[in-house]
C-alpha cells in the first residue's frame, strides 16, 4: 500500500513569521497615521507589501496587499478624516491595494529577469546578483505606488467625482493637491527605502535568486556541448 505524499503547507513557518511582522507595520498604519492635508501618508504599508512581493513573492505579497486595503477600510472608520466617507466602498479602499500586490510582484520578477541577464554579462555574479535585486526593487516599488495611487485616485473619482465632503469637493484640484503632498512623498521613500530592506532580507533569509538558476543552466548548457564535441 503506496503511502500517500504529505501535503505541503500553504505557508511555511518562515513565511508566517515574516508575514507577521509585516502585518505589524500595516497595522501601525492604523494605530499612527501621518497625516498630510487631506489623505493620510501611505508609506508604512505601502513598504510593508513593497518587501513582501519582493522578497517572499507573489502570494504573500498580495496578501498583504488584501490586509492593507482592510486597514484602510478599517482605519476610514477609527481614524476619520475628511476624504474617510470615500474609503467606506471597498472599491476604494480595499480592492486596488490587491492590485499593488499583483502589479509590484510581475514588475519586480520582470525586472529580475531582465537585469540579471545584462548584468550578469558586465559583472560577476555577486556584483550582478546585488545590483539587479536593488534596480529592480527600485522600479517594482515605483510601480507599487503608482499603481496604488492610481487606482485609488480613480475609483474616489467614479464614485465620489463631483461631491462634498466638508469643505473639500471632490475634483481635479483636491486630486492635485494629493499628488503633491502624498504621491511625491511615497515614491521617494519607497524607491530609497526598499531595495535596501529587500536586499538585506533576502541574503538573511537565503533566498534562491534567479542569476544561481540562470547560471546553472548556462553551465549545464556548455558542459554538453563539450561531451558532444568530444564525441
Amino acid at each position: 500500500m503506496e503511502k500517500k505524499k504529505a501535503r505541503k503547507p500553504a505557508l511555511t513557518t518562515r513565511e508566517i513569521a515574516v508575514s507577521a511582522l509585516l502585518l505589524a507595520l500595516i497595522l501601525i498604519f492604523i494605530l499612527v497615521p501621518i497625516p498630510t492635508n487631506v489623505v493620510d501618508l501611505a508609506v508604512i504599508p505601502l513598504l510593508a507589501v513593497f518587501v513582501a512581493c519582493q522578497a517572499e513573492g507573489g502570494k504573500i505579497g498580495i496578501i498583504m496587499g488584501a490586509l492593507f486595503g482592510v486597514a484602510s477600510l478599517i482605519g476610514a472608520f477609527t481614524r476619520p478624516n475628511l476624504l474617510s466617507p470615500a474609503f467606506y466602498n471597498p472599491l476604494v479602499s480595499v480592492i486596488p491595494r490587491v492590485f499593488v500586490g499583483i502589479a509590484t510582484y510581475f514588475s519586480y520578477a520582470g525586472m529580475r529577469k531582465v537585469t540579471s541577464k545584462a548584468l550578469v554579462k558586465k559583472h560577476d555574479k555577486k556584483t550582478a546578483k546585488r545590483l539587479s535585486i536593488l534596480l529592480s526593487s527600485a522600479v517594482s516599488s515605483a510601480v507599487g505606488v503608482i499603481t496604488n495611487t492610481g487606482l485609488v485616485l480613480s475609483m474616489i473619482a467614479l464614485f465620489n467625482y463631483g461631491k462634498m465632503f466638508g469643505d473639500v469637493v471632490i475634483g481635479t484640484a483636491l486630486f492635485a493637491g494629493i499628488l503633491l503632498t502624498n504621491f511625491l512623498p511615497e515614491l521617494a521613500i519607497a524607491i530609497v527605502i526598499t531595495p535596501g530592506i529587500v536586499l538585506s532580507l533576502r541574503a538573511a533569509l537565503k533566498k534562491k535568486e534567479y542569476e544561481d538558476g540562470a547560471l546553472e543552466a548556462e553551465e549545464i548548457k556548455e558542459q554538453s556541448a563539450e561531451e558532444i564535441g568530444e564525441e
